[in-house]
């Protein structure tokens, strides 16, 4: 505890939070996801969360059919989800001669380091995993598609720009979203940035703005949204 009354100091805390409605909240930084298998539930049961949050999915048990479901989930509610890169985790930790591993087969990461091992025996070029948390084996796009993503995120939580969540109809769309929900972020340009969770992709023009819309299949696992008056939010960098 000391720590964290100096200067600078960092106090961490490694537990479970059920309830983000009860007072204000007690941290700077909340990672979330650990053992979480299923994205959809850690995203219900996290979008309320006040910043700021980090979202780790924990793809050592979680699985995406496209590495932009990750983006899905959690960019739609002013969350981005953390990189695990670096150099290669290879899993020998594992698999050290002489070593009793007292659980052995039974415990979960000694079964993850194991096939983490194997993989980076069978296929040393890769794609390779970085991490506890990442999946076996890597993804090869994780990356490159996280790059992408964050250049259309940062200037979401840029200032003076608003941002409005779980939006299911308005002006901006020609028709009421069924079975899925939009973002719109409005900055002091005025340029608006709609983004949508559903099949299909389109780009719409419309006079004296300039609009983007871009929808990512998520495979039916995103149940539309109870209509409601959108939350407003400010970014901020």
């Amino acid at each position: 505890m000391e720590m964290s009354h100096a200067r600078g100091g960092v106090f961490k805390l490694h537990t479970r939070v059920r309830d983000f409605s009860a007072g204000a909240p007690l941290w700077d930084y909340l990672w979330i996801g650990e053992g979480a298998a299923h994205l959809d539930e850690l995203r219900e049961h996290d979008k309320n969360a006040e910043p700021y949050v980090v979202p780790c999915p924990d793809m050592s048990r979680a699985e995406v059919v496209e590495e932009d479901e990750l983006y899905l989930h959690f960019i739609p509610y002013m969350q981005f989800p953390l990189r695990v890169d670096g150099r290669p985790m290879t899993g020998e930790r594992a698999v050290v001669e002489g070593m009793n591993y007292r659980r052995g087969e039974d415990c979960f990461w000694t079964r993850h380091c194991r096939c983490m091992w194997q993989h980076y025996q069978e296929h040393p070029e890769g794609p390779h995993s970085y991490g506890w948390w990442d999946s076996c084996p890597g993804r090869p796009e994780a990356r490159q598609v996280w790059l992408d993503y964050f250049d259309l995120y940062r200037p979401m939580v840029s200032e003076r720009t608003r941002v409005w969540l779980e939006v299911t109809q308005g002006p901006l769309f020609a028709a009421p979203l069924p079975g899925a929900r939009a973002q719109a972020a409005v900055s002091s340009e005025g340029d608006i940035d709609r983004r949508t969770e559903s099949a299909g992709s389109a780009k719409t023009e419309t006079p004296g703005l300039r609009c983007r819309a871009q929808a990512q299949a998520e495979a039916g696992r995103v149940a539309a949204s109870p209509s409601h008056v959108p939350r407003a939010e400010h970014g901020g960098a």
